[in-house]
């Protein structure tokens, strides 16, 4: 049985969720993508009934409202243990205050710089 990859994307950018979408497709065929506009909506459906841990998950950092890292937080309040969530980060720039961030979560393998390149997404060893 042929498994497709379900993938979510956490990105207020509208262009750049659609070229996330585009390069993930050519990569891996026809998956199941979920797209969420912000933190808080990404963070309903995470912690929703019925959630199925996906084989990736785009995460920009710099959103609107509640960033990545309040997301973050708030799932480890919620008792998620995020060590289980295929994270990637995306950023078009890193500020020093995110790297105190990435540390703190151990994310430092799992940033990368917009715009996405899908072999460097692949070198991570996330999702292949």
């Amino acid at each position: 049985m042929d498994h497709s990859k379900h993938v979510i994307i956490i990105d207020d950018d509208e262009l750049s969720v659609y070229l996330y979408a585009i390069l993930l497709r050519e990569r891996f065929g026809e998956m199941d993508l979920e797209v969420f506009g912000s933190a808080e909506e990404a963070l309903d459906h995470i912690l929703g009934e019925g959630f199925r841990c996906p084989d990736l998950i785009l995460l920009d950092i710099n959103l609107p409202s509640l960033d990545a890292w309040d997301l973050l937080r708030e799932l480890e309040d919620q008792h998620v243990n995020l060590a289980d969530l295929p994270l990637v980060l995306l950023s078009s720039h890193i500020r020093p205050e995110d790297w105190e961030h990435i540390h703190r979560y151990m994310l430092c393998e799992a940033v990368l710089i917009k715009p996405l390149k899908m072999d460097r997404l692949l070198e991570l060893g996330i999702i292949d």
